[in-house]
């Protein structure tokens, strides 16, 4: 099955530990715009294709030609997995964080026993 071509610059930037923003900045647009390059929304200019070539590193053919397959097989499939685990590691801590917040929170309303002098 052919992949569009979002779905290959989406696969080659997750690759590449990029995120969306980061490359709206590179192509000095929106990140609302770039996320419609990925999605296939919005058609690609050869010059906004040759800049998102550049910055992934690849040449614009490969983007265009490539299987999604094969763009994560030829591309470091580890990296991608471990973007990919990374990110839900970075989600997963954010919960916790904000558990241990709201139990701080619950903490500070209760004071802690005085240490009673001894004779």
């Amino acid at each position: 099955m052919k992949s569009t071509i979002g779905e290959r610059i989406r696969i080659l930037r997750a690759i590449k530990s990029l995120s969306q923003e980061n490359m709206a900045n590179e192509l000095d647009i929106s990140v609302a715009s770039y996320s419609n390059i990925e999605r296939d929304v919005t058609d690609l200019t050869v010059s906004r294709l040759l800049k998102i070539a550049k910055i992934l590193g690849i040449k614009a053919s490969d983007i265009l030609e490539m299987e999604t397959t094969n763009v994560i097989a030829e591309s470091d499939q580890k990296g991608y997995k471990s973007a990919v685990q990374l990110e839900n590691s970075i989600d997963d801590l954010k919960i916790q964080m904000m558990k241990m917040a709201a139990e701080l929170e619950t903490l500070k309303g209760i004071k802690s026993p005085r240490k009673q002098k001894r004779k």
